[in-house]
């Protein structure tokens, strides 16, 4: 009976019999085996898997098309994070139609890191098994946050200082560079008069913990009151927060005297 369901040799045996005594019979045992010819269809059961790094753990999941008797083996081999080699035997219960293998994920702290492309091959160990899709590519997702704040500044600078050294500080690694917009908002100072040397934008590059530009102050000759200005700095959004300070609000300290009198 060909009952299209996936189950292992089965035999039975068959006896001759006769009640003529000069009949000889050799052998009067025989064995006959059925040997099954159904299949079944295994297969990854996503095109994609996409994971976060902060799960710590994905799962690759397969399906089974067709009845089976006997449980079916598989196995599915990749390449994890750091070139960690994967195996991992997959057995498929008769009712079973849908199981899972997991693997782990590597969790680090570093952030702005491209997506980890790992690749999955699954094979059939038993027999009369067809794979239907039998490659996956995963992608693990880094979702760590760089931690960026302005260096606080002096409040109050001396006209006479020459320079100040403005600093933007990265409080984690980061893997991918990208620039930093550096805006100066006056309040009763002028640009390229009280002070100078203000960049657009500030380069941060892998292995950085900190970046920094020197801002000129001038020192003139005029007997004044103080100027002061407002410092403030603008980060990518994506994969970056500014973790306490973003502004500073800074005043020049004018070191001139004025000197007065009668007139003679």
């Amino acid at each position: 009976i060909d009952n299209g369901i996936l189950e292992d040799t089965e035999q039975f045996f068959g006896d001759l019999n006769t009640s003529d005594p000069d009949v000889d019979l050799r052998p009067q045992r025989t064995t006959i085996r059925i040997a099954d010819d159904d299949n079944v269809s295994v297969g990854f059961a996503d095109e994609f898997y996409v994971f976060s790094e902060s799960m710590g753990k994905g799962s690759l999941c397969v399906y089974k098309i067709g009845a089976t008797v006997i449980s079916v083996t598989l196995s599915i081999s990749g390449t994890l994070q750091n070139e960690v080699p994967f195996q991992e035997t997959l057995t498929m219960l008769p009712a079973s139609v849908r199981e899972c293998v997991d693997f782990p994920i590597l969790d680090d702290d570093v952030a702005l890191e491209p997506p980890d492309m790992l690749a999955f091959t699954l094979q059939a160990e038993s027999a009369n098994v067809q794979v239907l899709q039998g490659s996956v590519f995963a992608a693990i997702v880094d979702d760590d946050e760089l931690s960026v704040s302005l260096q606080k500044t002096e409040d109050r600078i001396p006209e006479s200082a020459g320079s100040v050294a403005v600093c933007v500080l990265f409080e984690n690694q980061f893997a991918s560079g990208f620039n930093i917009t550096v805006n100066i908002a006056d309040i009763t100072t002028t640009a390229g008069q009280d002070y100078s040397g203000v960049p657009n934008s500030l380069s941060a590059t892998p292995g950085q913990n900190q970046t920094c530009f020197s801002l000129s102050i001038t020192d003139d000759e005029i007997f004044e009151e103080e100027e002061c200005f407002i410092l403030s700095i603008e980060v990518p959004s994506d994969g970056i927060i500014m973790s306490t300070n973003s502004s500073n609000s800074c005043c020049i300290i004018d070191n001139d005297s004025l000197t007065v009198g009668f007139q003679q």
